[in-house]
């Protein structure tokens, strides 16, 4: 048996535009120059919980003041946000002999987000923030991007119901199993609500 649940969904429309990455006297000779003549960087932007996760392009000409303009829309569950469990993560990186680097990230509440958001939602916000090196908390540069909420919406989910504790499912019938062994397939007029249980069975054969 199923279950249509309808849930309320929300999307976040957030465009990445730009950063700028500060000197830091802590930061190894090597890595320090390398960041300042040959850096090539991008942001890895996720919304943990939500499974969503992209890369932006490369920014190959911006040295310590790399841009993107890169657009993202997420999708999320208006109950998680309500919960204020939902956390837009942002990293700067950039690789180095195969390994990726990571100068600084910014973790935002959605919900404080929401809090600075304009009425109605007609406009896009501007807002800036410290990227952070994550173990030491030391300021690595600025970031700047824009977003805007969309408005609520609802759509139908299909839940399948909890077996009770005690549920078994049925048992593989040898005859069937026989005859997959000696012919690769099912014979034919097989019931459908066998099917699945024929199947759950020969994973623990």
């Amino acid at each position: 048996n199923r279950m249509i649940d309808i849930m309320e969904y929300r999307t976040l429309e957030h465009n990445l535009t730009s950063a700028k990455v500060l000197k830091d006297v802590n930061r190894p000779s090597w890595e320090e120059e390398y960041l300042f003549t040959e850096m090539e960087l991008y942001f890895v932007v996720s919304l943990p919980g939500n499974n969503e996760e992209f890369k932006t392009p490369v920014d190959r000409s911006g040295g310590t003041d790399p841009e993107w303009n890169f657009p993202i829309k997420f999708t999320f569950e208006e109950s998680l946000l309500q919960q204020d469990r939902l956390t837009l993560q942002m990293k700067l990186c950039y690789d180095h002999h195969t390994e990726t680097h990571i100068i600084g990230e910014v973790h935002v509440s959605l919900s404080q987000l929401v809090d600075l958001n304009t009425p109605e939602n007609l406009f896009f916000n501007h807002v800036s923030y410290l990227l952070r090196e994550q173990s030491s908390g030391c300021p690595k540069g600025i970031l700047d991007f824009f977003y805007k909420f969309g408005e609520k919406f609802t759509s139908r989910v299909k839940n399948f119901p909890t077996p009770s504790p005690g549920a078994r499912y049925p048992r593989p019938r040898r005859d069937l199993l026989q005859h997959v062994v000696e012919f690769g397939c099912l014979p034919p007029k097989v019931k459908k609500d066998f099917l699945q249980g024929f199947r759950v069975g020969l994973i623990g054969i």
